[in-house]
């Protein structure tokens, strides 16, 4: 079973705000429930924080 995970959720995993969690929809891609709200699959935040973590081990911004 999948695993989703809100805006606040995804935020709060990432250590980000959720307004920094929707500026990242692009790599993150959410899907939207019925009623319009973003929901995002906890693989693709824990990957997105595996490529966030290694670009900053590396020193890139």
């Amino acid at each position: 079973m999948t695993q989703l995970l809100t805006v606040s959720d995804a935020a709060r995993a990432l250590g980000l705000t959720p307004a920094a969690v929707k500026n990242h929809d692009d790599e993150l891609a959410p899907e939207r429930t019925e009623s319009g709200r973003r929901i995002y699959h906890r693989a693709r935040v824990e990957a997105f924080a595996a490529r966030r973590d290694a670009a900053r081990d590396r020193g890139v911004r």
